[in-house]
């Protein structure tokens, strides 16, 4: 199909908008009252679909589809674990659409137990994770304080080994996740019998008084209720002198490829990609105020906060 060269590059390359496109029924008769997040999130991609295609979606709706369908089996066959297991996920599209948001989230929730009980599907995940993460990642200029990194929400510890090598080796690490890896890559990197980093697979509370409280790639998963709630721990953890680092991906909302990753988060986990204002706005809710904020070459933002009564 030929959508003009700029369009049909930018169809092909993204991930969600052939699963969008499956969804076009639903995704038009959805009662105002029951409009979430998540369909206004489908409204958007197809807004954007319509730009970059010149009205193919009124002229030639059938033939979209057919590609899609085309492009699903690709990916239902694809020797990539984790594609296979998005596709899947992905496919249920059109009964989130159709389900009461309370449902929804309970949908999305399957996500990590199912991600992380089978060991090759983590370890793509994992995988996955690391080749996405910042290249060159610049530390904020550290104050006096306790020499202790907590990860939140660390997965591989690949974060944990790039911060780890930039400070002196008094200091100590403990990245938090939940399963049975965590923390594999930094272990990995690490000498163990500097014994640095610590993994800990049950964190009711924060660890008290770290130096530096590191959140990368994680707020995006979670929708502002639970993320509020993880940044008021960091509060409640942090003394006048610690620091949090936010790392999450840039976003631009008239973006396709950025748009189908806020799709996948609502999808997958129930989260969303935010703004800068967006971000800075739950920083300030939850008792943080940003200090620093910078966008990486390979479109990370960085903010570093501290407690606002600090």
């Amino acid at each position: 199909m030929d959508f003009g060269r700029d369009a049909d590059l930018e169809f092909r390359s993204d991930p969600l908008t052939p699963y969008v496109l499956l969804s076009l029924e639903r995704t038009h008769h959805v009662a105002e009252s029951h409009v979430t997040a998540l369909h206004l999130a489908l409204r958007r991609h197809l807004n954007l679909i319509q730009e970059r295609s010149a009205n193919v979606l009124r002229t030639n709706v059938e033939s979209l589809k057919s590609w899609a369908q085309c492009r699903v089996q690709c990916q239902l066959s694809s020797e990539d674990p984790l594609a296979r297991y998005l596709s899947i996920r992905r496919l249920e599209l059109p009964s989130i659409i159709s389900t009461t948001p309370a449902s929804a989230s309970a949908l999305a929730g399957r996500t990590w137990t199912e991600l992380r009980r089978d060991a090759v599907l983590s370890a793509a995940f994992d995988k996955h994770m690391i080749a996405r993460s910042i290249r060159h990642l610049d530390l904020p200029p550290l104050q006096p304080c306790a020499p202790l990194v907590v990860d939140i929400g660390g997965g591989p510890g690949h974060y944990a080994a790039a911060i780890m090598e930039r400070l002196s080796t008094s200091w100590r690490c403990i990245i938090l996740d939940n399963y049975e890896q965590a923390g594999w890559h930094a272990q990995s990197q690490i000498p163990p019998q500097q014994l640095r980093v610590k993994i800990s697979r049950s964190w009711p509370a924060l660890p008290q008084g770290a130096g530096l409280y590191i959140i990368a790639s994680v707020i995006h998963n979670l929708d502002d209720t639970a993320a509020l709630q993880l940044l008021r721990s960091c509060v409640r953890a942090a003394t006048s002198r610690s620091q949090v680092l936010l790392i999450e991906r840039t976003w631009d909302p008239s973006s396709l490829s950025d748009s189908s990753r806020d799709l996948d988060m609502q999808i997958l986990f129930g989260g969303k990609e935010r703004t800068d204002q967006e971000l800075l706005a739950l920083l300030k809710a939850s008792g943080l105020h940003a200090v620093t904020k910078y966008d990486t070459d390979d479109n990370y933002r960085i903010i570093t906060a501290k407690p606002a009564s600090s």
